[in-house]
């Protein structure tokens, strides 16, 4: 409580969340099957099938990332995707293009 004399407050510490480099990720369009790359398992993606005119999210939601390199379905070609996104699990409101 404060007085005349003192302040309430509280000591107390605080945590900072590291960020992903989600610039760094990219697509590797020359693997089968397609993969992304410099992933962790802390960031999330989702691909948009289509194109500019007719466009949607594929099964509608976010899919988890693998460490190291993620492999994206096996029936995905470059000529169906009109783009791919990537996010940090914690912080979701930060997203990234990953492609085109």
């Amino acid at each position: 409580k404060a007085t005349w004399d003192t302040l309430a407050s509280k000591i107390g510490q605080i945590h900072f969340t590291p960020n992903f480099p989600l610039e760094a990720v990219s697509l590797s369009i020359h693997t089968t099957p397609i993969e992304l790359n410099g992933t962790t398992d802390g960031m999330e993606y989702r691909i948009f099938l289509g194109n500019a005119s007719n466009n949607w999210v594929y099964d509608g939601k976010w899919f988890d990332c693998d460490n190291g390199n993620t492999k994206l379905p096996d029936w995905l070609k470059k000529d169906n995707i009109y783009k791919i996104e990537i996010r940090d699990k914690n912080q979701t409101s930060t997203v990234v293009t990953i492609w085109p």
